[in-house]
């Protein structure tokens, strides 16, 4: 019987053992200056960069914070220069605490997610479980933030009801 020769084929490219690093933000707000949402603010960027830091395979770029500003509008200056950064390719993931921290806005919180989407960073929504890059989170996205928009405006209804109602008795409002 013929002995069979072996041949070695060395790798033309070499592999980096070494896990890819993320470059990893958050993104934090609150929409009143109330003592309890000061310290829930307080408690979402903490919790955040320990978060961030504490993963080895994470670059912590920074957490995101706009205090005291609604969710309705996207004219919010920390959130603005994290979408900035993404589209830079500065990040490579988001994360949130819910769709109603990071908007309250159904046209706004698509027109982000497509930008974030465009230029492949994940935005993980943590209490929602929701991932940008996964193709469930997006339905789950379209429904839940036209839920926080609905929010948003029976609150603004009720407010309005009840000013009406003092107005017409005269209290004061």
């Amino acid at each position: 019987m013929k002995k069979k020769e072996v041949v070695v084929i060395e790798p033309t490219k070499i592999y980096n053992d070494e896990k890819k690093k993320y470059n990893v933000a958050a993104y934090a707000r609150v929409s009143t200056g109330t003592i309890e949402q000061k310290e829930s603010f307080d408690n979402q960027r903490l919790y955040y960069e320990e978060k961030i830091k504490s993963n080895p395979n994470y670059n912590f770029i920074g957490v995101f914070a706009d205090d005291a500003i609604s969710g309705t509008t996207d004219k919010r200056p920390d959130f603005q220069r994290m979408i900035k950064l993404a589209e830079q390719g500065c990040i490579d993931i988001i994360y949130t605490k819910s769709i109603s921290r990071f908007s309250r806005n159904v046209a706004d919180l698509h027109k982000y997610c497509e930008i974030l989407k465009d230029n492949n960073v994940n935005l993980i929504f943590e209490e929602n479980n929701i991932e940008l890059l996964n193709s469930a989170g997006t339905l789950m996205l379209t429904i839940l933030g036209a839920v926080a928009q609905m929010e948003v405006e029976n609150t603004s209804a009720h407010i309005n009801w009840n000013l009406q109602k003092k107005m017409k008795t005269g209290k004061l409002v």
